[in-house]
């Protein structure tokens, strides 16, 4: 090879654009159903409710904890993180009809609830994620994935605070 095809190859891998960073992850639904996706909330939250404290934000005549935590669990893990979005979702039909409660659900009483409750969102979370990696995979590796099932739920929980961190997020900036 001459001097000049040494250089025109130079010059070719500079231009060659890095390799594409993986895909968006898609939404667990489009794998899994709503259905397979609700009855894993549904464990999740019945796990996490049975080893807490009760859960907080009992409004008289409200919705039940237990409801708005399988609401937001089921959100984050389908990467619905505003509280609006929540809100406005639920008001179209969007979301499973068992998740939203039938009166009272506004994005200030969400956000109330996720202050108020934020570590037991993150532990349902983080159950969810464990047994759907791909729900988790905005926040975890690969190599966190592989791990074994102690070390990946600790990796699943991590995740889940990310998420929720996110969520606060996405609520702090649409209020600015």
């Amino acid at each position: 090879m001459t001097t000049i095809d040494n250089q025109a190859t130079a010059t070719m891998k500079k231009l060659t654009p890095p390799p594409a960073q993986p895909p968006v992850p898609a939404d667990p639904r489009l794998k899994w159903g709503d259905r397979a996706l609700l009855r894993l909330v549904w464990k999740s939250v019945r796990a996490v409710s049975a080893h807490v404290p009760p859960l907080r934000i009992r409004l008289p005549g409200g919705p039940d904890p237990r409801q708005l935590l399988a609401l937001l669990t089921f959100c984050y893990s389908t990467g619905i993180y505003a509280t609006e979005d929540i809100e406005y979702a639920a008001r179209q039909g969007r979301l499973p009809p068992g998740l939203v409660p039938r009166s009272g659900l506004t994005a200030d009483l969400l956000r109330a609830f996720r202050r108020a409750n934020r570590p037991w969102i993150e532990e349902s979370l983080a159950r969810v994620f464990a047994r759907l990696p791909e729900a988790a995979a905005w926040f975890t590796t690969a190599a966190e994935n592989a791990l074994p099932p102690e070390r990946h739920l600790d990796a699943c929980r991590r995740a889940a605070r990310r998420a929720v961190e996110l969520a606060t997020l996405f609520d702090t900036a649409l209020a600015d």
